[in-house]
Formats: structure tokens, C-alpha cells, sequence
């Protein structure tokens, strides 16, 4: 038994299959596994595992138009809400620390968090920290972040392993030292 592909190649397919579409261009890049997870992934917002999926097909399949449109869409929409408000990040994972520091480094905003030093450094205190951060770099074995530091004056550098309850996007600059 064969359907019509409802997409424009308008080729029959075997409803045994009728799980899924065609298999013609149009919908292969609609139903790639990436790009079904990063919808799926943005929906229940998971910010940072949606763009890495969308980032996974658009590598995989550079002409995909559809993924290259919804990652466009998704950052549009990300822009709007995280340059328009102050934003919690719910956890402390490195991983999506890394990755909400990346927005706020292509959106051109402040973040704000709670720094633990080293104990090497100053005992080990403990830091409230507002920065414009503007890179990546590793320092040893440790990914940090660069940025502008409204506490110190001038450009410094953070691990992101030391980073918790991150705000992007903050009403105000703020920081302080914890005795």
C-alpha cells in the first residue's frame, strides 16, 4: 500500500512506513534525530541542549535552511528575553553555565554570580561578582571566562567551575566580598 509525500516532491511512499514521512529532502532535514531534539529540548527550556542540537545538525548538514531558520528563530527569541530582563539560572552544572555565558557574550550583557576563589587564593573566599564577559579561555586544565569586572576595574578572569547562582542579564551591578 503507498501514500503521496504531502511535502512538494509529491513521490509514493509505503504506508508500512507510515510512521514517518517521505524520505525526500524537504522533510529529511524536518525529521533528522538533531533537529526533532532541539524543538523538543527548546520547548521544555532547556536552552543550552537545544542550541547544541541545532549547532549537531547544522554541522552534520550545513544546507539544512529548516535547522539554519530555527536556530535563527531560537536566538532571536533568546535575544529579546534575556536583553529585556533579568534572568536566574536554575543550576549549577558547568555545562550549561558555559553555555548561558556564551548568550550573554553574543548578546553583549552583563551576568552576575557567586565566585568561590581557590583556597590557594585568599583562603578560598567567597565573591559576589557583576562582569561583561567577552571570552573563553583555559587556564591549565580549568575553561574560565574573561570579562570586565565592575568589582576590580578591569578585565579578569574566572573558572566556571567556581561559578554558581548565575543571573544574566542583571537589574544592577552589583558585588561584594564575603568575610
Amino acid at each position: 500500500m503507498y501514500s503521496i509525500c504531502l511535502s512538494d516532491c509529491k513521490r509514493p511512499f509505503h504506508t508500512l512506513y507510515a510512521y514517518r514521512p517521505c524520505l525526500c529532502q524537504k522533510n529529511a532535514n524536518k525529521n533528522s534525530v538533531n533537529y526533532w531534539l532541539a524543538q523538543a529540548y527548546f520547548k521544555i527550556n532547556h536552552i543550552v541542549k537545544a542550541l547544541d542540537y541545532i549547532e549537531r545538525e547544522i554541522k552534520h548538514n550545513s544546507d539544512n535552511q529548516n535547522a539554519i531558520a530555527l536556530k535563527d528563530n531560537y536566538l532571536a527569541t533568546l535575544k529579546k528575553r534575556y536583553t529585556s530582563n533579568e534572568n536566574k539560572v536554575g543550576t549549577n552544572e558547568t555545562n550549561t553555565i558555559k553555555g548561558y555565558i556564551e548568550l550573554a557574550i553574543k548578546f553583549d550583557i552583563n551576568i552576575k554570580f557567586d565566585y568561590q576563589k581557590s583556597i590557594q587564593f585568599d583562603g578560598g573566599e567567597r565573591s559576589l561578582r557583576t562582569i561583561k564577559p567577552v571570552e573563553f579561555k583555559t587556564v591549565g586544565n580549568s575553561l574560565c571566562v574573561v570579562g570586565f569586572c565592575y568589582m576590580r576595574n578591569e578585565n579578569r578572569t574566572f573558572n566556571i567551575e567556581r561559578i554558581s547562582n548565575l543571573v544574566i542579564n542583571p537589574k544592577k551591578i552589583e558585588y561584594r566580598m564575603e568575610t
